[in-house]
């Protein structure tokens, strides 16, 4: 058995990584697009250094380092997760691993954000009991 304690620094660690993930998307796109626009404008010098600065900063990215440490934090908790029942698994996923808001989810469920924040407490403790 696990510590609640415990649990919810890693919970709130796999929040952060999933939340790095999608920066690292996004600023990828963003290179990307670059890169086809330049290649659009022509092949001077100063293009094709601006090309291959882009690049490598794409090379550049800890992505690999963060999907890394991700999936190892949800393989660690996902079958647990994934035993809950789906209200709480509904719950546990959309607020403490993709970030949205209590309030958000008391909207979808019918609940206060004071009874999400109650519901989470619970379910943390249920995960470290199971763990």
């Amino acid at each position: 058995m696990k510590g609640i304690n415990e649990v919810k620094k890693d919970l709130r660690e796999l929040k952060k990584y999933t939340h790095a993930i999608k920066q690292l998307e996004c600023a990828q796109r963003t290179h990307l697009a670059r890169i086809k626009l330049l290649e659009s404008v022509g092949g001077s010098d100063k293009i094709k250094r601006l090309i291959g600065r882009e690049k490598a900063l794409i090379l550049s990215s800890k992505a690999p380092e963060v999907i890394e440490c991700a999936c190892a934090l949800e393989e660690k908790y996902m079958a647990v997760i994934n035993s809950l029942p789906l209200i709480d698994r509904g719950i546990i996923v959309d607020c403490v691993i993709n970030g949205t808001p209590y309030w958000k989810i008391g909207l979808e469920i019918g609940y206060s954000e004071e009874g999400v924040r109650k519901k989470i407490s619970k379910i943390i403790a249920k995960i470290a009991q199971m763990m």
